[in-house]
């Protein structure tokens, strides 16, 4: 019989400068303008591609993320076939013949280059090896950034991290769980600072790389999850190759970029949260990564945290304006508006008077905090505690504030 198949997690890889998700596109234009220029689509190994087509255009570290599954027989026999139908399932466990052969199959990344194989009409012999090509995604997202506009082209990258890479997928699953927490994000996202476990991105008790994967393999392999077989069962591990540089093999900082990309489409929290617009919240496999809505206190909490400096003092129209947009209550918040001025002092009065906000301390702060507490220019920085109770309080104050339903009315 032949060893039960392995599916091995290639390193964390993205386009190497956060700011800049356009790199990628870049690389596909490279490769499309190479195969129309040689007459071939095909490349032999990720390797062969990131010191050729792609030097000089993208880092060694962003290359690997293109790709999709790479497989790995026994005796070196590199070899995977595939259905010609569309989205078949990838017959993991039938490439190597004879009894004790092994397997395992790495997903490198989001499969924008997919594994081609030997036609069954050609002899092997004539193509020993199998081939690298642009998936029909790739050419789709190179339709797009000539046709589309910017953000139209952004967002259908974003998408495809979202459903794609196992890495995106795994952080914002271990977020949304509470598992990992993204520290001071607001300001690693101003700077040119790394994402470094454990300093902004921590890990709790679940800092063993060999147990991220358990209990949630299927919502962390996304879309690749149908495409395995069902017919053959298959084990996900982290795949962590040893190196000089111990950060190099399983560094989580790349993950700075998906998630500032995210971010810049106002689909991050400052928490690491999604938040996606309702039009794609509901599509498949996304709706795992979103998880239930956080409660009020939850937001308030979040926005307190974001802008909290060493005492945890705040600035309160700062912290008001990121609670009325992350609650939904203002989705565009202006710090003059009057309706958002009087939904804040009823709603800090209500709280005040039946104890759901203990608070602790209230200083005069600088212009740039904004109005202060119910207008008192010498109460703009506070330091308070948010107590069970606030949800509902949150909850009726609001609803004078937000619009009614339009009527549905028969024709």
């Amino acid at each position: 019989m032949s060893a039960e198949p392995t599916l091995l997690i290639g390193r964390c890889s993205f386009w190497p400068e956060s700011r800049d998700p356009e790199a990628w596109l870049r690389a596909l234009i490279a490769l499309a303008g190479a195969a129309e220029k040689s007459g071939t689509q095909s490349w032999t190994s990720p390797r062969a591609v990131g010191e050729t087509v792609l030097r000089g255009h993208l880092t060694r570290r962003g290359v690997p993320g293109l790709f999709g599954i790479e497989t790995h027989v026994a005796a070196d026999v590199r070899r995977l076939k595939t259905s010609t139908k569309k989205n078949s399932p990838l017959p993991l466990g039938e490439e190597g013949q004879g009894e004790g052969a092994t397997h395992s199959h790495i997903l490198l990344g989001i499969g924008l280059l997919e594994l081609s194989a030997p036609s069954d009409s050609q002899p092997s012999t004539f193509n020993p090896q199998p081939s690298w090509q642009l998936s029909a995604t790739a050419q789709n997202l190179l339709a797009a950034s000539q046709t589309a506009n910017h953000r139209q082209t952004l967002e259908q990258l974003a998408l495809l991290a979202l459903t794609r890479s196992v890495w995106l997928r795994l952080a914002l699953l271990k977020l949304q769980m509470g598992h990992w927490q993204l520290c001071q994000w607001d300001t690693l996202k101003a700077s040119n600072g790394q994402l470094r476990a454990g300093k902004t991105l921590l890990l709790g008790n679940d800092a063993d790389p060999a147990a991220w994967l358990s209990g949630i393999e299927e919502p962390v392999l996304g879309a690749w999850w149908p495409e395995l077989s069902a017919d053959s069962p298959v084990t996900v591990q982290i795949h962590a190759p040893k190196t000089a540089n111990p950060d190099d093999g399983l560094s989580l900082s790349p993950l700075k970029s998906p998630l500032y990309l995210l971010d810049s489409l106002g689909w991050l929290d400052a928490t690491g949260r999604l938040r996606l617009p309702s039009e794609i919240a509901h599509e498949p496999f996304l709706t795992s990564l979103v998880g239930p809505k956080p409660s009020a206190t939850a937001l308030l909490n979040q926005a307190t945290a974001a802008f909290g400096d060493h005492r945890s003092a705040f600035p309160l129209e700062a912290v008001m304006l990121r609670f009325a947009h992350d609650s939904g209550v203002f989705p565009s918040p202006v710090a003059n508006d009057s309706a958002f001025i009087a939904w804040t002092d009823r709603l800090l009065s209500e709280a005040f008077r039946t104890g759901v906000i203990e608070l602790f301390s209230a200083e005069p702060g600088q212009p740039r905090h904004g109005r202060g507490l119910f207008g008192d220019s010498a109460q703009k920085l506070l330091r308070w505690r948010v107590h069970p109770g606030f949800d509902n309080l949150h909850r009726s104050v609001s609803s004078a504030f937000t619009p009614e339903p339009s009527p549905v009315t028969n024709s």
